[in-house]
Formats: C-alpha cells, sequence, structure tokens
C-alpha cells in the first residue's frame, strides 16, 4: 500500500497552498525550484 501526504505551505504574502504527494521531501524541493509555470507557488516565496 502507497502512503501518501498532505502539506500545507506558508508563502510571503500569507498564501497558503494545500496539496499532497507521495514523497514529502521531492514535492517540497519541486516547489523551491518552481520549474511549472502552472503550479500555485511558482510565482511564490515560500517561508520555511
Amino acid at each position: 500500500m502507497k502512503f501518501y501526504y498532505v502539506y500545507i505551505l506558508l508563502c510571503s504574502e500569507g498564501l497558503t497552498h494545500t496539496g499532497f504527494t507521495n514523497n514529502l521531501s521531492r514535492r517540497y524541493s519541486e516547489h523551491q525550484l518552481e520549474r511549472d509555470k502552472s503550479c500555485f507557488t511558482f510565482n511564490e516565496d515560500l517561508l520555511n
């Protein structure tokens, strides 16, 4: 059985982004690299 994670990212403007993934570290890296222009966080700075 595959496990999935639900995550909430806080952006610098106070906005939040909620998503889910089966690989949390990979997905967080993808958000930080901002490669997907259709991604909500593409133009947002994530808070650590």
